[in-house]
């Protein structure tokens, strides 16, 4: 179930659906040789399916290949924080969550249910890559610090940029022939730190307007300058493969 409610950024851009609330920590235990303990693996969001009803864990396939589980840390609507096991592979071994079809995506859904209220983001709000306008001002967000076990409630770290390129194409390394960014990915000018990978991205209200906008999802960074920390930009997975990666989902696994 999902609760939903505007608030203001600290820089006074409005942002939708209680947008820290909507990110999630996700968690991975270390098995250490004196005793095993949990650290930060990453970061998430709460997506809700108009369509069929469901709400989507949203993250990095990166993040989930590998694991047999994790944890996820995040705030109810009671705005307490807790902290939930999901299990991502049956017990013969078959993967729970969906990757989008195409493989060099890093993106990944799984069905999220629960008895409590999350906050989410919805399908209304998510912005088609065709939208995106260069110079458009964004907002990601992402857990660097970790989870901070000690307070009351998930506290992420907030970034802001603006939209910087969007690929037409892939492109690829002109030496070394590897890809660098896929069609219609995006980059931004907010480096990508580490724990980010996986968040969410929003889109500033544009003059005349008072509607942020899902934009993507964080999925790491292109360094075009090795050495230079100021030559990094951040890449976002467009909006427009998790509609996707869900409608495919929904379409494997219909509602019953």
């Amino acid at each position: 179930m999902c609760a939903l409610s505007p608030r203001l950024s600290a820089q006074g851009v409005r942002v939708p659906v209680n947008f820290e609330n909507a990110a999630v920590v996700l968690e991975k235990v270390v098995e250490d040789s004196v005793k095993p303990y949990v650290t930060t693996h990453g970061t998430g969001f709460f997506y809700s399916d108009s369509v069929s009803g469901r709400t989507f864990l949203v993250t990095n396939r990166h993040l989930l290949v590998g694991h047999d589980s994790l944890f996820v840390r995040f705030n109810s609507d009671s705005n307490k924080t807790y902290r939930s096991p999901i299990h991502l592979r049956t017990p013969d071994h078959r993967p729970l969550w969906f990757g989008n079809p195409d493989t060099l995506v890093d993106l990944a859904v799984m069905p999220f249910v629960s008895e409590l209220m999350v906050w989410c983001l919805d399908d209304w709000r998510a912005k088609p890559v065709a939208d995106v306008r260069l110079g458009d001002e964004v907002i990601f967000i992402g857990f660097p610090l970790g989870g901070y076990a000690g307070t009351k409630k998930v506290l992420p770290v907030f970034r802001h940029g603006i939209i910087s390129f969007v690929s037409e194409e892939d492109l690829f390394d002109g030496q070394s022939g590897k890809l660098l960014l896929k069609k219609d990915h995006i980059l931004v000018d907010a480096r990508s730190m580490g724990g980010n990978s996986g968040g969410p991205v929003i889109s500033a209200p544009r003059s005349g307007s008072n509607k942020a906008s899902l934009i993507g999802i964080i999925r790491g960074h292109m360094v075009l300058n090795e050495g230079s920390d100021d030559s990094d930009l951040g890449i976002v997975i467009p909006a427009d493969r998790l509609i996707e990666t869900v409608k495919q989902y929904n379409l494997k696994f219909p509602v019953k």
